[in-house]
């Protein structure tokens, strides 16, 4: 056999089996998490909660140049929030408080996770 042959046939397999590496172990998504700022919601003119799905590869860290298209729904407390911006493509929604003391409960569906989550998001006065 040819050694320019057999280097080019060893630098291919290489680059397949790191190809394959990344892709099963970096790139692809195993589950979701939320991350969700800040952790409380207040009823006053500056809170503004941002509540993003992060997908995370094999080794639970966020997995690059990936999203997590999901769907929100509002199951209860529809009164006590504005909704700023959502893009379920990207998966995050910002929500305001409009009404003091109260609870909003948020389902979150993502296509990566294999149960919808609920999320209990209590809205505090601004004098707590």
């Amino acid at each position: 056999m040819n050694k320019r042959l057999g280097i080019t046939l060893l630098i291919g397999l290489g680059l397949a089996f790191v190809s394959f590496f990344l892709w099963q172990y970096v790139f692809l998504i195993y589950e979701v998490t939320y991350k969700i700022t800040p952790e409380e919601l207040y009823f006053d003119n500056e809170t503004i909660m941002n509540i993003e799905v992060i997908p995370l590869n094999s080794f639970g860290k966020p997995a690059p140049f990936r999203s997590a298209p999901s769907k929100f729904f509002i199951d209860e407390g529809i009164d006590y929030i504005k909704i700023i911006e959502t893009n379920e493509n990207e998966g995050f929604i910002k929500i305001k408080a409009v009404k003091a003391s109260g609870k909003v409960v948020l389902t979150i569906k993502s296509i990566y996770g294999l149960f919808p989550t609920t999320l209990v998001i209590p809205v505090y006065s601004n004098n707590t």
